[in-house]
């Protein structure tokens, strides 16, 4: 079992000299051909398209967009390719805080509402949009309160910009945590930006969707594909009405909390 593109490469070829008996390659992202110019990704693509054809007998895709996108420019028979979800494990996600505590640590008021950003601030997640959607929601409301959990380059680019707009006494930076359950639990919602074809099955979704926190997101392919499984996910469709959008998913948490509430009694009951 080989992951990515190197692996999948020089991986299947040694276990076909070694005559290991089934070999299975792995494909987890978009970005799989990572030649910095088009006749570098054609020369990967070519390389990888041949091994397959020839010895591998399985490729595993973590989204049916990946195991598209992944055929779209190999063609390799379709038999060969199976797509299997990505799972995280809930026990590493538990809270070991409780929202008050943490409210109080961070020194924000109860009364408002987090929207929150996990993941790492580099090329391909949206930090231009992200950027824009955050002037967009607190030019209209000051309510809001925008948690930053993560590093990276486009943290500078954030501070600029929001600065520029005196907008940056609404943005929390956190850096880089490995308690991110303590911050999805005072989340009131769940702000993704990746830009198309750079995700192949965001983990933070997933792990968002865990929380029932409802997911406002730009409408790429993937999130659309996640949306048949998850029905918390708003899509953004204009910038100008991120308010709007948000004061949605305000009212999509309250309706999760009620109905987390009214299932509370029966599984103490058992």
């Amino acid at each position: 079992h080989t992951h990515s593109l190197g692996g999948n490469i020089s991986g299947i070829l040694a276990a076909a000299m070694a005559r290991v008996p089934v070999r299975v390659g792995q494909v987890h992202t978009m970005l799989h051909w990572y030649g910095k110019t088009k006749l570098r990704q054609t020369k990967q693509i070519i390389e990888e398209t041949i091994v397959h054809k020839l010895f591998t007998h399985k490729i595993i895709f973590v989204s049916e967009n990946t195991r598209n996108y992944f055929y779209n420019r190999t063609k390799i028979n379709s038999k060969k390719l199976l797509v299997i979800y990505n799972g995280i494990a809930f026990n590493e996600y538990k809270p070991t805080l409780n929202k008050t505590d943490l409210l109080n640590i961070l020194n924000i008021p109860q009364e408002k509402k987090i929207i929150g950003f996990i993941g790492r601030l580099v090329k391909g997640k949206g930090m231009e949009y992200l950027c824009e959607f955050i002037q967009s929601a607190l030019e209209v409301n000051n309510n809001y309160i925008f948690m930053i959990v993560g590093d990276g380059d486009g943290q500078k680019l954030l501070k600029k910009r929001l600065k520029q707009f005196e907008l940056e006494n609404s943005v929390y930076y956190i850096g880089s945590r490995k308690d991110v359950g303590n911050f999805y639990n005072i989340f009131d919602a769940f702000l993704f930006t990746s830009d198309e074809n750079t995700e192949g099955l965001p983990g933070v979704i997933l792990e968002a969707a865990f929380f029932s926190l409802p997911i406002i997101a730009r409408p790429i392919n993937i999130l659309k594909e996640i949306n048949n499984f998850y029905s918390g996910i708003i899509f953004i469709d204009d910038l100008h009405q991120a308010n709007n959008v948000l004061q949605k998913a305000l009212c999509m948490k309250k309706i999760n909390n009620k109905k987390r509430a009214k299932k509370r009694p029966r599984s103490e009951e058992r």
